[in-house]
């Protein structure tokens, strides 16, 4: 499972299938890692970091469409772009996995899980274990003592 941290998102960025570029992405390393922009590319993710890469990434897009014949277009529905770039989230993630909890209380835990060296894949160089406590509490408690929303 994943872990995120969801980010608000520019308008600008949301502007293309964020799927679609991972997998454009992908294509790219595995059917021509010698290609000298895919080198560029990765030399940036390695060396200056994650939001150096994606910069790069948006920066190239018509590059990435030419490389793979893919068009990155998005057709996210203009709620769905207006909550990305105000509330935040993770767009990439859309229609391929379910969000099924939220971090109420130890945050700083996740932050520091965060914080790890991952390899390709974003998968730790070494295993990160967590234990988690469940409580059982009414819809009602929850609602009380952490606002949520979402329950009635």
């Amino acid at each position: 499972f994943y872990i995120v941290h969801g980010q608000v998102t520019p308008k600008d960025q949301l502007a293309y299938d964020q799927q679609k570029i991972g997998e454009a992405l992908q294509k790219c390393r595995t059917e021509m890692p010698d290609n000298e922009f895919v080198k560029e590319l990765e030399e940036i993710g390695e060396t200056q970091g994650q939001q150096a890469f994606v910069e790069k990434v948006f920066d190239s897009i018509e590059t990435i469409e030419e490389l793979t014949g893919m068009e990155l277009s998005s057709t996210m529905s203009e709620e769905k772009v207006e909550a990305y770039s105000t509330v935040g989230g993770t767009p990439f993630l859309d229609d391929n996995y379910t969000v099924f909890g939220q971090v109420i209380s130890g945050i700083d835990v996740i932050d520091r899980i965060a914080t790890v060296q991952t390899a390709p894949g974003d998968r730790p160089i070494e295993d990160v274990r967590m234990y988690v406590t469940v409580e059982e509490m009414s819809k009602s408690d929850i609602a009380a003592k952490y606002g949520n929303p979402y329950i009635q």
